[in-house]
């Protein structure tokens, strides 16, 4: 059996620029422009189904004047989409098999630094097979840095990431008997078979305590147990130092900020690169919530707070005051989950 074309699931085909006067924002269209042609006789129907809890927009983008670019659909995402793919890649109509494209998140959002256009996040489940009954032949979960120079590497970029992810979802090796089979609507409620099986913390069960790596936290065994965040500011700077506290209740010596993979303090703020919450499933994926009542016990401390918190935010301010849910991706191999999009 002939695998796909290399651009079989071409899900972000084309960015073009449209014409904007609202207020220094320029829209960004998807278009979906790839005429490969599906090889695989043996399917004759591509479905997607769109199940994200955000569907009215699909993120931001930064332009060269650092304008916040905002990108959009020509309809909704699983109709043009669909419409597209069995257009395009679709060579017999009268193949077997459907495909079952069920996207779960498509998101672009800020971006790590200045050099950087934004990040887009993809979650996209691939099931095939007929008669109500389907395998699931591959996971995408990944996030991908956006360059500068958009248009065109916006596209190159997504288009190979989905194209490449796209291949090894139907390849014949991936299609075997044993996988289990899924109803549609089994397949549209399953959440990230990866995701529910990686370990997740809960802030309640940590001891007090700086963690310099992984191990550490995962053994609940911190390298300092003792320290004291001193917060200061001079003219508009504001900083916040951690000292280590000694026997003696003296200070000692200032750690490292950057060395620090997560710090926690008796239930009332927690300071991690790598957002070691609680996590909630909701709507078929996790989310963390962020305790942002709880990090600092002042008000007056919440803007240090988002001072403080920017680095495990990607350059957050103090607007994620008003944020109460973050997007989680997680890296399956380190076990660490990165913040991909702050939410209410």
């Amino acid at each position: 059996m002939k695998h796909l074309s290399k651009h079989l699931l071409t899900l972000i085909a084309f960015l073009i620029p449209a014409l904007s006067n609202a207020q220094n924002k320029t829209i960004h269209e998807f278009k979906l422009r790839n005429k490969s042609v599906i090889t695989n006789d043996s399917i004759g129907y591509i479905r997607v189904i769109d199940v994200r809890i955000h569907k009215a927009d699909i993120g931001y983008v930064y332009d060269y004047s650092t304008r916040k670019c905002k990108l959009v659909t020509e309809s909704s995402l699983d109709t043009s989409l669909a419409l597209f793919m069995n257009k395009h890649f679709i060579s017999n109509a009268n193949g077997s098999d459907t495909v079952l494209c069920i996207v779960r998140d498509l998101y672009a959002d800020q971006r790590p630094t200045n050099n950087d256009a934004g990040t887009v996040y993809i979650n996209i489940d691939f099931f095939r097979g007929k008669n109500n009954q389907y395998k699931l032949v591959f996971q995408a979960d990944s996030l991908h840095i956006l360059p500068y120079n958009l248009p065109k590497s916006l596209f190159i970029t997504i288009n190979e990431q989905i194209s490449y992810l796209s291949n090894l979802a139907l390849k014949d090796s991936l299609y075997s008997a044993a996988l289990k089979i899924y109803s549609k609507d089994d397949a549209v409620s399953l959440p990230s078979i990866e995701k529910s099986t990686l370990p997740l913390y809960n802030i309640t069960n940590h001891s007090k305590g700086i963690y310099f790596n992984y191990q550490q936290m995962t053994t609940l065994n911190p390298s300092i147990k003792d320290f004291k965040p001193e917060i200061w500011s001079r003219f508009i700077e504001k900083k916040i130092d951690i000292y280590q506290v000694m026997p003696d209740g003296e200070l000692g010596d200032l750690i490292n900020k950057d060395s620090i993979y997560a710090l926690y303090d008796d239930g009332w703020w927690v300071y991690t690169f790598n957002a070691f919450y609680e996590a909630q499933l909701i709507n078929n994926d996790y989310y963390i919530k962020v305790p942002i009542e709880n990090i600092f016990k002042e008000e007056k401390d919440k803007a240090y707070m988002a001072y403080y918190m920017g680095g495990m935010f990607a350059g957050a301010t103090a607007s994620i005051l008003n944020k109460t849910f973050c997007r989680l991706k997680i890296n399956h191999k380190t076990g660490k989950l990165t913040i991909v999009k702050l939410v209410m």
